[in-house]
């Protein structure tokens, strides 16, 4: 669908006027398993499709294949990071209808705002992304398709026991798979990290900040201010990093996975 101008029109006639008899579909570009697991489930309990992107540029083909309402993307992935999928979007909708960018950030702080404005981001969600806060944006950007603030009676609360979350996926199925992936997923990074010599510090770096991507969605801020740390020595040097904290950690994210197995059964 093209416009007078011959740029990509990214919304569909039946989505601009207010037609939410077919589903809008939005466009996630995220890296981490677990996340885009969250992100799909959510979005499907809100009524949306969803094509998932592993990095930006991958993202960008998708996004020139399909049409799509919005786009959701992490700051920092692999390949192309978020900040550049949005640049080259914006590109290639420049002169058409606004096309939504909302983007998902560790931190929220005024300098990392500024990046995303500008790169072209219209809003920073901070993770774990939830349902509430997904639901407020996607009212704010989208205003054509529904009121979604309904949602909000069956939100998780906003809390560290990731025991409640737990007990609230178990209320709905669909959410159900969301927690084995986190733990298959996990498991994986443990034993990838633990396969890692000690010398290649970079490695071990970015299997930790993995691992705490997917402990930072159920909350888990104990761990992952834990992990937080250890990678926090190892920048600093192999002579700042303590080995006996690191096999602690890995032991304790170990038992908490099977615990959490546990009460899937």
């Amino acid at each position: 669908m093209r416009n007078e101008l011959g740029e990509k029109d990214m919304l569909p006639e039946s989505f601009k006027n207010g037609d939410s008899s077919c589903k809008p579909i939005v466009l996630v570009a995220e890296d981490h398993p677990t996340n885009q697991e969250l992100v799909r489930n959510q979005l499907e309990y809100l009524g949306f499709d969803c094509q998932i992107a592993n990095n930006g540029n991958e993202a960008l083909c998708i996004f020139n294949e399909r049409i799509h309402c919005l786009l959701i993307t992490d700051c920092n992935m692999p390949v192309m990071d978020g900040y550049t999928l949005a640049r080259g979007i914006r590109v290639l909708t420049r002169g058409g209808n606004h096309f939504p960018i909302l983007a998902t950030t560790a931190s929220i702080k005024a300098e990392e705002q500024q990046k995303c404005k500008d790169a072209g981001i219209d809003e920073c969600l901070l993770k774990p992304l939830s349902l509430s806060a997904l639901a407020q944006a996607l009212n704010k950007w989208l205003p054509h398709y529904q009121d979604l603030s309904d949602q909000d009676s069956v939100l998780v609360s906003e809390n560290d026991d990731w025991s409640t979350l737990l007990n609230f996926l178990g209320e709905y199925p669909s959410f159900v798979g969301l927690i084995n992936g986190f733990i298959e997923v996990s498991r994986s990074d443990i034993t990838r990290i633990e396969k890692l010599n000690f010398e290649d510090s970079q490695s071990i770096i970015e299997g930790l900040h993995h691992l705490r991507g997917g402990l930072r969605i159920f909350r888990l801020t104990e761990l992952s201010a834990r992990s937080a740390r250890l990678e926090q020595q190892l920048m600093q040097g192999i002579a700042s990093f303590k080995l006996d904290d690191f096999v602690y950690f890995l032991t304790d994210v170990r038992n908490m996975l099977v615990r959490m197995s546990s009460l899937l059964e």
